[in-house]
């Protein structure tokens, strides 16, 4: 989920002096509501549905831009000033600022608060025409003129909204926070906003964690303080705190019980806000009910919530979507490819992950033919989905292929404009494509020339950037050394590919163990697995396989409903390949009583247990 900045919906604020602009679109998006479009196919709801979101998006901007001119209309309260108001409204933003500039003598002396309220009102002017870079240099000479609280907020949400420009964005935040503190009181709600926003900026950078952590809670904190007074103003503050550090948490497999604890408190909030403002707050609860069921789908002993979430998450946005197809179509299709993807993991689960597949997928064709840029991508990240889903059935080899050439034809088109984001697409594709080309032996010459393409791709991306792509490289050495395996004549290039594979991985792991740890010990097993093949390797495979198993056996105990099969799987392993004791065998069935048996493999590994305990 994208982290939620501070944002004000201003279509509904009373405007004393209303701009002929605002006016207008708001008589423009009257008109276009009145036309009832659930009749009309698909695509043309979404052609109308977008019309409508683009006019009202524009009317909130001129509305804000117009409610902001007429504050700093009371302040400076001046009779030019009005005048100057007038001529934007009749033409413009360069006649009422050629008005300022020639009624501004040098004789006329204003203080230096007024100078720059005056610098911010044209600033406002430039703003409502889209002319940022101008629009920056009135930012800039306002600051000069008179730094504030307020100024300073404003300036910076100026260059996180409008120009990405970051760090500019965090000087102008962190100044403010400064100036807040000569009153603590007075400024509270700033300071609430900027803390908030400054961790999502933060949050971008590996090297801020534990600050984005701290400035979350501050807000949060001061958000909850605030609301025990304000709990109308202040609320909607704190359900949006709590998502933003529920999905910074996410990604941190130490932070479970923070996030699910934030997610939990974040929902039941919206729940709660959506009593008094569905159209708000409806929309809310349905992207918490879609990212807490993504967070719990990793988690096998949560399988029940997930599906309970997806479902009231796809159920909403389905009614939101018959009046607002535009807008939340996409939500559709996106709770819908989550709720195959999480399906797809169970074995009794495979016709509706199918369908739910097919279905995002024909939504993401048709929203990509109305505004391919936007979700083509979509298209072919699905299109991946559904191939790797066929691709584990047999009888679906040729779909899955078809899936695949399609997804990668996309992908090379996308990174033909933008290679920095599409690139690794490709990479990853042509990995999938030629994992199911090494599944028949007639495909191999595709095979092989597939993970080669990959290969090369991923040198390429680690090169600019290793901390990213590192990891692609020994994944795809894995992957063709899994493939040459078969073939006696590539035992050589085998051990070579799962060497360095293992090589990076360690590295990888020294810096990101969480992460990479997991690839150490598969890739460690499969090495193993190789040097049992030849009896002079046979202490270094055993020696191997005990490092692979004591990796897994950690794993498993931080994380057991994710590491719990893999390190049951090496148990079985041990005694298939070096006698291991039925010692083993009870161990690893201890691992799998979290899962059920429609989970991966879990009911054939149960049946190998079984049948080697019969045996021992």
């Amino acid at each position: 989920m994208p982290t939620q900045e501070v944002l004000m919906n201003f279509q509904h604020i009373k405007i004393d002096k209303k701009l002929k602009i605002v006016i207008s679109l708001e008589k423009k998006l009257s008109t276009l509501k009145k036309e009832s479009f659930v009749s009309l196919e698909l695509k043309e709801q979404l052609s109308i549905s977008k019309e409508i979101n683009n006019v009202s998006k524009e009317l909130n901007f001129q509305r804000k831009i117009n409610y902001y001119m007429n504050k700093l209309q009371k302040s400076i309260n001046e009779v030019y000033i009005d005048k100057a108001y007038d001529l934007f409204d009749e033409k413009g933003s360069f006649d009422a600022r050629s008005y300022i500039k020639d009624y501004m003598s040098p004789e006329i002396k204003i203080d230096n608060k007024k100078q720059a309220e005056l610098l911010l009102f044209e600033a406002k002017m430039s703003l409502s025409d889209k002319n940022f870079l101008e629009t920056e240099s009135l930012y800039e000479k306002a600051i000069d003129s008179h730094k504030s609280v307020e100024n300073l907020f404003e300036v910076g949400y100026f260059f996180q909204r409008y120009k990405c420009d970051f760090t500019q964005a965090i000087v102008s935040y962190e100044e403010a926070l400064d100036l807040a503190k000569s009153n603590p009181d007075l400024y509270k709600p700033n300071v609430e906003m900027i803390l908030n926003n400054l961790a999502n900026l933060h949050a971008k950078d590996t090297t801020k964690l534990v600050q984005t952590e701290q400035e979350y809670y501050q807000a949060l904190n001061i958000g909850k303080e605030l609301a025990k007074d304000d709990p109308n103003t202040y609320l909607p503050d704190v359900e949006m705190t709590l998502s933003n550090l529920a999905s910074f948490h996410s990604h941190d497999n130490s932070k479970r019980m923070e996030t699910e604890k934030a997610y939990q408190e974040a929902l039941k909030l919206a729940r709660q806000l959506a009593k008094l403002n569905a159209d708000k707050y409806i929309p809310k609860v349905e992207m918490l009910l879609n990212d807490l069921a993504t967070f719990h789908s990793h988690d096998s002993n949560k399988r029940a919530e997930t599906q309970k979430e997806y479902v009231e998450a796809l159920e909403i946005a389905r009614k939101l979507a018959k009046t607002n197809p535009d807008k939340y179509i996409p939500n559709v299709g996106m709770i819908l490819n989550n709720l195959a993807s999480f399906h797809g993991k169970d074995n009794t689960k495979k016709i509706e992950t199918e369908e739910e597949y097919k279905e995002a997928l024909n939504l993401a064709r048709e929203l990509a033919h109305i505004n391919p840029d936007k979700y083509l991508p979509n298209v072919e990240m699905i299109l991946n989905n559904l191939a790797a889903f066929h691709s584990k059935d047999n009888t679906k080899r040729r779909e899955a292929q078809r899936e695949y050439t399609e997804a990668l034809e996309i992908a090379r088109k996308l990174a033909e404009t933008d290679p920095a984001v599409y690139l690794p697409n490709v990479e990853m594709i042509l990995n999938n494509l030629a994992n199911l080309h090494a599944q028949d032996n007639k495909n191999w010459p595709l095979a092989e020339k597939e993970y080669t393409e990959a290969l090369a791709l991923a040198r390429e991306l680690a090169e600019k950037n290793s901390n990213i792509y590192l990891s692609k490289v020994s994944k795809t050495l894995h992957n063709m050394a899994a493939f040459h395996v078969k073939d006696k004549t590539k035992l050589l290039e085998t051990k070579e590919e799962y060497i360095e594979s293992l090589s990076i991985a360690r590295e990888l792991a020294k810096i990101n163990p969480e992460v990479h740890m997991p690839s150490v010990a598969m890739t460690l097993n499969n090495l193993a697995a190789l040097y049992t093949k030849d009896a002079s390797n046979l202490s270094e495979a055993e020696k191997l396989y005990t490092e692979a198993l004591n990796l897994y056996r950690v794993l498993a105990s931080i994380t057991p409903t994710v590491y719990g099969y893999h390190c049951a799987n090496t148990l079985v392993m041990g005694v298939s390949y070096y006698d291991r004791s039925k010692n083993y065998l009870d161990e690893a069935l201890k691992y799998l009583e979290p899962y059920s048996n429609s989970h991966l493999n879990v009911k054939l590994l149960k049946y190998l247990i079984k049948e080697f305990k019969q045996k021992i």
